[in-house]
Parts: C-alpha cells; sequence; structure tokens
C-alpha cells in the first residue's frame, strides 16, 4: 500500500495542466457587439474575452460577467491589479496571447480579484 501511495504522488506530480492564477493591470476594457467582455491586461495578453453578458462563457454566467465587467472597470479606474485565476490550463505562462477566449476549456478562467 505504502508503495502505490507514493507512485500515486510522484505521478500527480506530472500533471501537464494546472490551476494558476496571474496578475496585472487593465488597460483597456471593451464591450462586443455579441455581448462579450474583451480586456487588455498587463503581462496576460490584449483583446482577450473574459466572459459574455449574453451567454455562459465557461464558468461565467451571464449575471456574473455583468459584475465581472463592474470589477474590472473599479480596478480600471483606481489603477489596481487584478488577479485572474485559471483552472486546468494547457498554458501555465500569464502571457495567454491576444484575443483568445480565457473562458474556453483550454484557459479555464473561474475567479477574479481586485487587489489592493
Amino acid at each position: 500500500m505504502k508503495y502505490f501511495l507514493m507512485l500515486f504522488l510522484i505521478l500527480q506530480s506530472f500533471s501537464s495542466f494546472a490551476a494558476h492564477h496571474c496578475l496585472g493591470k487593465v488597460v483597456n476594457l471593451d464591450i462586443a457587439g455579441n455581448g462579450n467582455i474583451h480586456a487588455n491586461i498587463s503581462g496576460i495578453g490584449n483583446g482577450n474575452v473574459i466572459c459574455s453578458t449574453k451567454t455562459k462563457l465557461g464558468e461565467y454566467e451571464p449575471e456574473a460577467c455583468r459584475v465581472a465587467f463592474s470589477l474590472l472597470l473599479s480596478a480600471k479606474m483606481s489603477d489596481s491589479n487584478i488577479r485572474l485565476y485559471f483552472r486546468d490550463d494547457t498554458n501555465t505562462s500569464c502571457f495567454k496571447g491576444n484575443w483568445t477566449n480565457l473562458g474556453s476549456q483550454s484557459h479555464g478562467l473561474y475567479y477574479i480579484r481586485m487587489e489592493g
């Protein structure tokens, strides 16, 4: 049993997906005609889709997206840092590229926090 547990712990550490978080400042915040919220967040990327005010994207329902937009706008206006939390992200770098959907299964955005 001890060997099985040790093997399990070793194999668990080699997981290719990881939950992690990234910190940045909101540079720009946009709303597209289809209801998508796009944000330029320093160190994370430009024009990335955070969520949608019309349909569920990833873990964000439309109502939660409207609240997230308010949070991002508050962070922009107060020049506060924003921290994004990702679940099962295939890209564990904080730079996610530009014009990507952060709520997609390959990134798994699930939590947004305004620092300070």
